[in-house]
């Protein structure tokens, strides 16, 4: 599946004042930095461990690091500011909570994939 700059929207609402232009630029780097052969190409469950009744198809967790790997990049620009954490003072280092969920599935998924 390709991950659309309707789903960043609808799945990260905290950055529906950013301009479709910026969120379309940060998912095309996302989806170069995430490589072809992620290997998580396997369907898992949604962050919040809720999937619809009726649903067969859920993200595979390529799809889902690009979607968290789109967050972090605007959280890097002016209008994502509000999202920024202090990576001194985070365990992992991370510098948003996008940034976190992303390196969970690099770990989980794929321990050799880029990180930024």
């Amino acid at each position: 599946m390709t991950v659309t700059v309707e789903q960043i929207f609808d799945e990260f609402p905290e950055f529906a004042r950013c301009a479709f232009t910026l969120v379309k630029a940060k998912l095309d780097d996302a989806e170069a930095l995430t490589a072809a052969t992620f290997a998580g190409a396997t369907p898992v469950a949604k962050p919040d461990g809720l999937t619809p009744p009726g649903v067969v198809f859920v993200d595979t967790a390529r799809d889902m690091r690009v979607k968290y790997l789109t967050a972090e990049l605007l959280v890097l620009t002016p209008a994502g500011e509000f999202a920024r954490l202090d990576p001194s003072k985070e365990p992992d280092g991370a510098r948003s909570i996008y940034e976190r969920r992303r390196m969970e599935l690099d770990r989980n998924y794929n321990p050799l994939a880029m990180v930024l």
